[in-house]
């Protein structure tokens, strides 16, 4: 999956993306009190190793929930 699209995901998940952190390529993710920063790089695909520990065990949501 193509990092944007999965921030767009997560967004229609109810997770807020903070993008204006200064200069890079990451954003931070914030769901109930937990945060994660998701890299942004020039349109890269993320495994699915990278995202099921992003989503299940660092904002604690279900992959079920934001796929």
């Amino acid at each position: 999956m193509k990092e944007r699209q999965f921030v767009h995901l997560l967004r229609r998940a109810g997770v807020s993306i903070i993008t204006d952190r200064g200069k890079g390529g990451h954003v931070l993710a914030k769901y109930h009190g937990r945060q994660t920063t998701i890299p942004i790089h020039s349109d890269h695909e993320l495994s699915p190793d990278f995202l099921k520990t992003l989503v299940v065990k660092q904002l604690g949501l279900e992959l079920a929930q934001v796929l």
